[in-house]
């Protein structure tokens, strides 16, 4: 039901704008931690957030990366680990695929001469990029290391590659 998913991304993002260093600290599972899992498992707000942040709709996406780079800019060093840690696992692989994805259709679209797909495709790769500028803005080593290394590895290199000479 998108009326509910609407409720509970904003719910999210209210919880997360709320958060501040103090607080931080409840909202990480440290049973996970302990049970040998990733720290990006140990983080369930920042979980869900990152499972919106992709979403088509335009209000749920932008209400989920408010709440992701809110919780980003925690600056408590356990939140911030896991927070950086759930960025690089979850959420960078599926920027990566959004962005392969736009620039696949951007290419189909020009190949066809399609305005209208092309705008779409040249929208979406617009999107991620703008997602991808304000994870680097944050200035977290570990997400620039992972954004530079996984965007090259898998986006740009490929295209590349695939490019005729």
């Amino acid at each position: 039901d998108e009326e509910a998913l609407a409720y509970f991304v904003a719910f999210i993002k209210s919880l997360a704008l709320r958060v501040d260093d103090d607080t931080a600290r409840l909202l990480v599972d440290r049973r996970v931690a302990l049970s040998g899992r990733t720290r990006a498992e140990c983080f369930p707000l920042f979980q869900q957030a990152v499972r919106f942040a992709t979403h088509r709709d335009h209000m749920v996406r932008t209400s989920a990366r408010a709440a992701l780079l809110s919780m980003l800019r925690i600056e408590q060093p356990e939140v911030r680990t896991s927070a950086a840690q759930a960025t690089c696992a979850l959420l960078l692989p599926t920027l990566s695929q959004r962005l392969r994805d736009a620039w696949s259709a951007a290419s189909t679209a020009l190949r066809s001469a399609d305005t209208d797909a092309l705008r779409d495709a040249v929208d979406g790769e617009e999107d991620v990029l703008g997602l991808l500028n304000d994870l680097l803005s944050l200035d977290i080593v570990e997400v620039r290391q992972a954004v530079v290394r996984l965007i090259l590895a898998t986006t740009v290199l490929p295209m590349l590659l695939g490019l005729d000479p």
